[in-house]
């Protein structure tokens, strides 16, 4: 499911990125959905870095709050994916309602004008800055709980605890 999220969300935004690129070689690009393609260039890019976000929390739950069994379950997955969907899709409504969302001559392109302070700092805040600190804060956190309980010798493990040890452990090395 989450691979399927993470699919879904690469295509729409590649699907923008040509629409928004077709526009720019056929036409001015300045047109009455020119705010909206933007709008959705924003939106898909948050979506992106967001599917990552719910990864990384599955992530979390799978190595950190493996005995919580009802975190890892299907729905729990799906309400955070919808939950994630909807931030996605909302959180640049604001520069689109209130006309934030502009034609760059330059570039040819509409997105939130780089002259424009506020409203680039809040999609940049949105779209890259917090989902990115997230995933850097859950990989931190898996590394330190799998560094603290893996080399824990003077406990006798079950096979199960134990096989879930060198998962856990050939994870963090292949996310290092």
């Amino acid at each position: 499911m989450l691979a399927f999220n993470s699919a879904i969300a690469g295509i729409i935004v590649n699907v923008t990125c040509c629409c928004q690129a077709i526009y720019q070689l056929t036409s001015d690009g300045n047109d009455k959905l020119c705010s909206f393609r933007g709008f959705l260039l924003h939106a898909a890019a948050g979506l992106l870095y967001q599917t990552l976000c719910v990864q990384a929390l599955h992530r979390l739950f799978v190595v950190v709050c493996a005995t919580r069994r009802y975190l890892r379950s299907t729905k729990v997955i799906a309400f955070i994916t919808i939950i994630q969907w909807l931030l996605s899709i909302t959180f640049g409504i604001p520069a689109l309602v209130i006309g934030r969302i502009v034609y760059q001559s330059g570039s040819r392109i509409c997105q939130a004008s780089l002259n424009d302070l506020i409203i680039f700092l809040y999609l940049a805040m949105f779209i890259y800055f917090c989902p990115l600190t997230i995933i850097a804060l859950i990989y931190i956190r898996i590394v330190h709980f799998t560094k603290q309980n893996s080399f824990t010798t003077n406990i006798q493990h079950s096979p199960a605890d134990q096989h879930r040890q060198r998962r856990e452990l050939r994870f963090i090395r292949r996310l290092l």
